[in-house]
């Protein structure tokens, strides 16, 4: 059995960060849902094959998850430190200022700028 210490982080990540994400997936599979997300779910059920459909949200399910993870951590829900290749601890919450969803998927973030698999963007035109 895991610390105490373990457990509160686990149900804390558990809480805010996967059980969010499904919710917010769950959400874009709602008909009535009127996000772009949504919108090209849709498009893609009625499209795609089942394995199409499921290769081509997958980057949205993942970035929901970071999405979530993010927020957790600017909100101040979920207090991590990161220890950098140089050995200095950052304050993940302190640091990123609140802004780290925004520097995730903004138009120059980090899934693009860092990633080197498929990102969805419905916001390029």
């Amino acid at each position: 059995m895991a610390k105490p210490s373990i457990e509160e982080f686990a149900a804390l990540l558990v809480r805010e960060v996967r059980d969010e994400a499904i919710e917010n997936c769950d959400m874009s599979l709602s008909p009535t849902a009127n996000y772009s997300i949504a919108k090209r779910w849709r498009i893609q059920m009625k499209e795609l094959s089942p394995e199409e459909f499921a290769r081509a949200i997958i980057p949205d399910c993942v970035d929901a998850v970071l999405a979530q993870l993010l927020r957790a951590i600017d909100n101040e829900e979920l207090l991590l430190s990161f220890t950098t290749s140089a050995g200095a601890l950052v304050d993940l919450s302190k640091e990123g200022r609140g802004e780290m969803v925004g520097e995730y998927f903004g138009p120059e973030g980090w899934r693009y700028t860092l990633s080197g698999q498929r990102v969805n963007d419905d916001f390029t035109d």
